[in-house]
């Protein structure tokens, strides 16, 4: 699980740097697709900090970081969990921990289901930057977990 994970994050930071390098080079403004990119990284380090015992939400999920600022945010989130998961022993997926939603609601969840909700969340939502991006006439970035496989296998 180790492994599958770990290779599941660093594909998710290279998909969201590759969308926010994307919108920066296009000198795109959008607020629809910045607000996306800002949801992506809050959501993130508020999963993180849930799963983490560092509290519920902390940050609100549609947080607002500075452009310059979000860069720095996804690698330094991307890191909190590649450190978590390198101290994850063979039952640590299959425990459930307790939290609260953001509007106060108490769920428990395995961390297993967490890993891979905070992968899809990502994914779900630079699917809809891709899509804003076209309406808007841009050619969004391939994000593809298989593009990121072929580079990787490259690099």
């Amino acid at each position: 699980m180790k492994t599958f994970f770990k290779s599941l994050l660093n594909y998710n930071q290279w998909a969201n740097e590759s969308v926010l390098n994307s919108v920066i080079s296009g000198k795109i403004s959008d607020e629809k697709m910045l607000s996306i990119l800002n949801h992506i990284i809050s959501a993130q380090i508020l999963w993180y900090d849930r799963i983490s015992g560092r509290g519920d939400n902390l940050i609100r999920p549609w947080h607002q970081f500075p452009l310059e600022k979000l860069s720095g945010e996804f690698l330094n989130n991307t890191n909190q969990w590649l450190k978590l998961l390198s101290s994850a022993d063979e039952y640590f997926w299959n425990k459930e921990f307790a939290y609260k939603n953001s509007i106060g609601d108490s769920f428990k969840s395995s961390y297993t289901d967490v890993f891979t909700h905070v992968i899809n969340h990502s994914s779900y939502h630079r699917g809809q930057i891709a899509l804003r991006m076209r309406e808007l006439g841009f050619n969004p970035v391939l994000t593809d977990y298989i593009v990121y496989q072929r580079s990787a296998a490259v690099d």
